[in-house]
């Protein structure tokens, strides 16, 4: 599998993070596969999935890890992005398709209402630099 990522430095008060980095791959196919896999009678099928998501998180963990400890002042946001266009030639009705979500913060007020990595309500000074986390999703 083929990756590759892009990195967007962050200059509004309106972002949690310093830094977001964007993994690219084919994650709508991959996925897909996944999902077929998982969801096989054939038990090999299913260990097949599984490894291979297992694989793809130690991946994007293990990178994310080197990038925090080289950037230690950093927050760093990750996400695995396969938004599409439901009409792609036309670029109309977008369909948000993010995966693999980590963050190298955390939110000084866990109990906020803006307390939401994938919500752009939280503001940067909401945030402070911590370990590498799977963010959760709410």
């Amino acid at each position: 599998m083929k990756f590759s990522f892009s990195v967007t430095e962050n200059k509004s008060k309106f972002e949690a993070y310093d830094l977001l980095i964007n993994f690219h791959y084919d994650v709508r196919s991959i996925d897909q596969l996944i999902f077929d896999n998982q969801n096989s009678i054939d038990p090999n099928s299913v260990l097949k999935a599984n490894k291979t998501e297992s694989q793809i998180h130690q991946f994007i963990e293990d990178f994310a890890k080197d990038i925090a400890s080289i950037l230690p002042t950093k927050k760093i946001k990750g996400i695995t992005d396969g938004s599409y266009y439901k009409y792609p030639t036309l670029e109309v009705d977008p369909i948000d398709y993010v995966q693999n979500v980590w963050v190298t913060y955390e939110f000084k007020d866990p109990n906020s209402y803006f307390a939401d990595y994938n919500s752009p309500l939280a503001e940067y000074g909401d945030t402070e630099v911590s370990a590498f986390k799977w963010a959760p999703i709410k």
